[in-house]
């Protein structure tokens, strides 16, 4: 098997490296001496196929408010309802807009982990898990949970020359209506 791959990306490899008339010799053989370095070290770095991953049959968003009662029963008690009623959870396609993936697509676990990471970087996602759950035919539906964080904060602002002139109190709110 080695050979026929060497045999295979050689011709490739050569073609790529400019040659002078005088070192010509010199660098075929360090390349070919570090081509056949890597191929030892790292074979899949020139295999001809590419790993295969199961196809995505279907993708499930899973949100939950900022406190949940399913898996936290013990805070469904005021003040947690009550913050809870007053915040709007993220709208699923604001989510579905940072997928990096869609249905029919080979589930990579880079794209996955990848795709995690970002749904965590936003400012109104408190945690984002991605899970994969394998089907009969061979598919692989994900089931994407994310958990809102509590975007509302309390704003205050004292201004003025030589005396208190503006005074401004308020809220913030980084997730309005559920759109990010």
């Amino acid at each position: 098997a080695l050979p026929a791959r060497l045999l295979q990306v050689l011709p490739m490899f050569f073609k790529k490296l400019p040659f002078t008339p005088v070192r010509s010799r010199h660098l075929k053989a360090t390349g070919l001496l570090i081509l056949i370095g890597a191929v030892l070290i790292s074979p899949e770095l020139f295999s001809a196929q590419k790993k295969r991953y199961p196809k995505i049959s279907r993708i499930t968003l899973r949100t939950t408010d900022v406190f949940d009662f399913a898996t936290a029963p013990y805070l469904n008690k005021f003040p947690y309802n009550f913050i809870n009623l007053l915040h709007t959870q993220t709208k699923e396609d604001v989510i579905q807009q940072e997928l990096l993936f869609k249905v029919g697509e080979p589930a990579d676990p880079f794209l996955i982990q990848e795709t995690e990471r970002n749904l965590r970087a936003l400012p109104f996602i408190n945690a984002a898990r991605i899970a994969q759950f394998p089907q009969r035919d061979g598919t692989v539906a994900l089931v994407v949970y994310v958990s809102d964080s509590w975007t509302t904060e309390p704003y205050a602002s004292i201004g003025g020359a030589n005396a208190i002139d503006k005074v401004k109190i308020g809220f913030k709110e980084k997730n309005l209506f559920g759109r990010g």
